[in-house]
């Protein structure tokens, strides 16, 4: 476990849990970074967009963690179930990362799968609820 790693989970421990979480975790892979445009690759760190396993490396720890600290319809802290809102938003890369990031939610129990657009019509983030 690396150090970042220690850090989230020091951070998630903290709470009684949390009724939603919504990210937007490095999602670019090693060979896609190659073939962006110079711009970017100039103006942003690539820390903050590359990530391993195709890009899904974090989304992967999110869902793992999301799964462990959200709060369950039972919980005294949350009315969030109630008005059927999404628990978990996370930004993806596009529709070639779907089934991977799909695959992981379904591992834990998350129900309610849906994929939202961004504005030129492409997938950009994976909605889910843990519970109905």
């Amino acid at each position: 476990m690396k150090s970042s790693d220690e850090q989230i989970y020091k951070f998630m421990q903290k709470s009684n849990g949390y009724d939603l979480v919504v990210s937007n975790p490095p999602y670019i892979s090693h060979d896609e970074y190659l073939t962006l445009d110079e711009d970017v690759r100039l103006w942003e760190d690539k820390l903050a967009l590359v990530a391993d396993e195709n890009g899904t490396i974090f989304h992967s720890k999110i869902v793992y963690l999301t799964a462990k600290y959200l709060l369950r319809k039972n919980s005294p802290y949350t009315n969030a179930w109630k008005n059927k809102m999404p628990q978990l938003v996370i930004e993806i890369g596009g529709s070639h990362q779907i089934s991977r990031i799909v695959e992981e939610l379904k591992k834990y129990n998350f129900k309610s799968v849906d994929i939202w657009k961004d504005s030129a019509g492409k997938d950009r983030c994976i909605v889910a609820n843990l519970h109905n």
